[in-house]
Order: structure tokens, then C-alpha cells, then sequence
């Protein structure tokens, strides 16, 4: 999941929604293992899907936004 936000992609994704990478790289730990795996597992396929041309850009985006706004909330939530 690290390489997911932490690519070029990701991190424009999360700049254009004023999500910064090392925020959820860094709350991603405070997570369950199940959450964490959910989460890789998600960020995993949409990686693989976009590679296969199989999402554009902009769905690759909204992805990203998601994934990283779930890292966030759950972490907010365990607090």
C-alpha cells in the first residue's frame, strides 16, 4: 500500500484533495491487520486494474482519494 500513495499517481491524487502521502504512509501502522490488509488489497487491485488500462486516470484518482481518506478515518476512529 506504501508504493500505492507513494507513487506519482497517489501523490497527485492526494494533493488534489489536500491529502499528503506521509500522513496516511505514516497512520497506515495504527491500523488493525485486518484493516490494513483490507486496505493493501484495495490499493493492490486498483494498482494492477490501472496498469491493465483497465481504469483511467481520473476513476485511478477517486481511488486514491477513497483509500486514503478510509486510512484516515479508521485511524481517527481507533484514537
Amino acid at each position: 500500500m506504501q508504493s500505492f500513495f507513494s507513487s506519482e499517481t497517489g501523490r497527485k491524487a492526494l494533493s488534489s484533495s489536500k491529502l499528503h502521502a506521509e500522513k496516511i504512509v505514516r497512520a497506515a501502522p495504527l491500523l488493525s491487520d485486518e484493516e490494513l490488509a483490507e486496505l493493501t488489497a484495495r490499493a493492490d487491485r486498483a494498482e494492477a486494474d490501472f496498469k491493465a488500462g483497465a481504469l483511467t486516470n481520473q476513476q485511478l484518482t477517486y481511488i486514491v482519494i477513497a483509500l486514503g481518506t478510509a486510512v484516515l478515518i479508521l485511524v481517527i476512529l481507533a484514537a
